[in-house]
């Protein structure tokens, strides 16, 4: 009996120590930072990790909405609402001077008809911003696309008889008027042009985008008028009304290849350079 005893005493003083040694190893491991494999511990006593929240990053992943349209052209583009664009412009939007145009070279589109003489559209093939942009729409599913840019036309033709250039409504209409009115008008005669005319435009179509022509260095005429004040009328016009304003005043680089010989009409360099304003401008 005294010899049960003894082993029962040495053998409570081992799991005593062995209990001991246990639990200073699981706080030293605690201590340096250390963990036991996972597959050491039996499967009912691995618990899953809970990541770290701190204040630079929050618990749960915020949900990013998508961005809204730059424009509402653009956005009227993406929903399917635009059957049919119209450009009304003078010469710079008809590509005078740009690769392959020739005024014998012309569809069989009327675009005007009325005090000043009847003209057809400008041939597809001409290398300006108005076909490049007939070609972007056309992707996108715009089925009637004319453009109505006339050598010499100028807001004032648009006040007098809108009927005779619109000639048809449209989804979207785009107007860019201005560059041969700085040469006849005023400030103040513009500002009543655009006015009149533009309301008319805006009559006729579901969105209307108007456009600052931009900037030459024209000395074959006396002016009225800079192009830079022209884009002023236009915006504080646009501005009072809330319709859609981008301004091509300073796309082209004057004195440079990006317009011909007579530093006011642009080559199809510098008409490249329109287009690519006006569609980063409406955010295409």
């Amino acid at each position: 009996m005294q010899n049960q005893a003894r082993r029962s005493r040495v053998w409570s003083r081992r799991s005593a120590v062995l209990l001991a040694s246990g639990v200073m190893g699981a706080l030293a491991e605690a201590a340096c930072g250390r963990r036991k494999d996972p597959a050491e511990q039996p499967a009912e006593e691995q618990t899953p990790e809970v990541p770290v929240v701190s204040d630079a990053m929050p618990a749960e992943p915020e949900t990013q909405e998508p961005s809204a349209p730059a424009s509402e052209f653009a956005r009227m583009l993406q929903a399917g609402e635009v059957g049919s664009i119209r450009l009304i412009g003078d010469s710079i939007t008809a590509g005078f001077l740009c690769d392959g145009y020739d005024p014998e070279a012309i569809t069989d589109t009327l675009i005007y008809d009325g005090a000043y003489g009847a003209f057809y559209e400008t041939a597809y093939e001409v290398g300006c911003w108005a076909n490049e942009f007939r070609a972007y729409a056309a992707g996108k599913g715009v089925g009637s696309f004319v453009n109505a840019g006339i050598c010499g036309a100028k807001m004032r033709w648009l006040a007098e008889d809108a009927d005779a250039w619109i000639r048809e409504a449209a989804d979207v209409i785009f107007v860019m008027l201005g560059t041969n009115d700085a040469v006849y008008h005023t400030t103040d005669e513009y500002r009543a042009f655009a006015e009149e005319g533009l309301t008319a435009v805006e009559a006729a179509c579901s969105h209307m985008v108007v456009l600052a022509p931009p900037d030459n260095a024209w000395t074959d005429y006396g002016k009225e008028m800079s192009q830079a004040d022209v884009e002023s009328v236009l915006r504080e016009v646009c501005d009072a009304h809330g319709w859609y304003f981008v301004s091509l005043l300073d796309a082209v680089e004057l004195h440079t290849d990006d317009l011909n010989e007579d530093q006011c009409h642009p080559t199809t360099k510098g008409s490249h350079a329109l287009w690519e304003r006006l569609r980063t401008s409406l955010g295409l």
